[in-house]
């Protein structure tokens, strides 16, 4: 990705953005569902005195844990994408579109709608489309930590705009 986003820059006459973000404590952020809490208890006993700790948040060490917080990432990601996809449509500049247009390999079979937007967002701004290949920004989560590559300032912009509005929207703790 940031190499054809680079390219993309360099086409463009644009700068090219990398950076990421952190959250903070993030498995503790995320809270087991009540029906699984059983299996997170710990018996101890000392001395004559047992002990019974039950945990109610994602706890490091858990099974699956890193499972879990990873899926929960792809989700978020997945809100990132839609969000910024859609506050992107109407910066999308024709000269990278028709040159990934081009590349061979590369259809519109992993183009897909997003669902319009309605007048109260103040968008105005209907998508038909998205195609990924298209985009001229990329993110990935690596449980706690996402990473941006985002062509041009005012999509940097956009892009942190809507990653700290996504974040606070699901009551993520940042760092």
């Amino acid at each position: 990705d940031l190499a054809v986003l680079r390219r993309a820059a360099e086409v463009l006459g644009e700068p090219i953005y990398v950076f990421g973000d952190d959250a903070k404590d993030y498995f503790n952020q995320l809270a087991i569902a009540a029906p699984d809490l059983w299996k997170l208890g710990i018996v101890f006993l000392r001395d004559d005195e047992l002990m019974i700790v039950s945990e109610r948040r994602l706890g490091f060490g858990t099974h699956g844990a890193s499972n879990i917080a990873q899926r929960f990432s792809e989700a978020i990601l997945f809100m990132f994408r839609q969000d910024m996809d859609r506050a992107d449509a109407a910066h999308r500049p024709l000269e990278w579109q028709r040159r990934r247009a081009t590349v061979p390999g590369v259809s519109d079979a992993d183009c897909y709608g997003l669902p319009p937007i309605s007048p109260a967002d103040g968008q105005g701004v209907h998508i038909d489309r998205v195609c990924p290949h298209q985009r001229l920004y990329s993110v990935y989560m690596y449980t706690d930590d996402p990473i941006f590559v985002v062509v041009g300032v005012d999509r940097a912009l956009r892009a942190l705009r809507i990653w700290r509005q996504l974040t606070s929207d699901v009551g993520l703790i940042m760092a």
